[in-house]
């Protein structure tokens, strides 16, 4: 009976086990990468096709105004992505269970997380200015 006791709590283990690293991809792949690659998708400019701007009467001043209003709308897109992005990091930190838990003292993985996850943000927004 112990044997029978001890194959079911294994399997337990493993269906949850299973099911942690299932919810983690689902954060990783659908809440993190795929923000990451619409924040590089991004630009930050948008030179329109239709608009021209002619050198006299304004027209410069006109661009940079149209310019600044677009970069203020897209970055604020860009912001509330990379916050998405961190709270889903988040999520993904807290789905460790208690014993194995990053939320240690010694415990540096969280932090190489977080670092990491900064990083590629950071190369997302510099990939979304260019």
């Amino acid at each position: 009976m112990n044997i029978d006791a001890f194959l079911a709590s294994v399997e337990a283990g493993i269906a949850q086990l299973n099911h942690v690293t299932d919810k983690a991809q689902t954060i990783m792949s659908v809440r993190i990468e795929r923000v990451l690659k619409r924040i590089k998708s991004t630009s930050l400019i948008e030179i329109s096709e239709e608009k021209t701007y002619t050198l006299g009467g304004g027209g410069i001043e006109t661009f940079i105004a149209d310019q600044r209003q677009i970069i203020k709308e897209r970055a604020t897109v860009v912001s509330n992505d990379v916050r998405c992005a961190e709270e889903a990091l988040e999520e993904l930190v807290a789905l460790v269970p208690a014993p194995y838990a990053f939320h240690t003292e010694d415990n540096h993985y969280e932090r190489d997380l977080k670092i990491r996850l900064g990083f590629l943000a950071y190369q997302a927004v510099c990939a979304c200015m260019c």
